[in-house]
């Protein structure tokens, strides 16, 4: 899969750093009012959708120090830009898109680079709203 937040890309397949652990945790605010002597109590969708997509890379560098740079560099990076686009392109085993998802005003909440010689795994959290309708 391939995630690009604004125009900068966080996952790339070809490139040879795709996303790993994918999740969507989405959930909808709903304000609940219980009512004397009633059967059930009544329910108010406040229409406040929210998801939050989290996935990691791991990304390989020629040599340590380079690394160790974009490990340091890259969090003040990406939790820098937004509210952007995020866009989800998922591809075939022939590299093919198949479909696409657009995400309007998210935002990085959470960027985790974890350095391992000159490997570098980073956890994203982005919060977002509704996809708009897939392409």
């Amino acid at each position: 899969m391939d995630i690009t937040l604004g125009k900068l890309k966080l996952a790339d397949d070809a490139a040879g750093y795709g996303c790993g652990a994918f999740e969507i945790d989405a959930s909808r605010q709903i304000q609940t009012a219980p009512v004397i002597e009633a059967a059930a109590q009544s329910n108010f969708d406040r229409a406040n959708i929210a998801k939050v997509i989290s996935f990691h890379i791991e990304r390989t560098f020629a040599d340590f120090v380079a690394a160790e740079i974009f490990a340091q560099d890259h969090t003040d990076v990406v939790l820098g830009l937004g509210p952007l686009t995020l866009t989800l392109r998922t591809r075939d085993a022939d590299g093919g898109a198949t479909g696409t998802r657009v995400y309007a005003g998210a935002m990085a909440q959470r960027c985790r680079p974890t350095q391992d010689g000159v490997t570098v795994r980073i956890a994203y959290t982005i919060r977002c709203g509704l996809a708009a309708k897939p392409a």
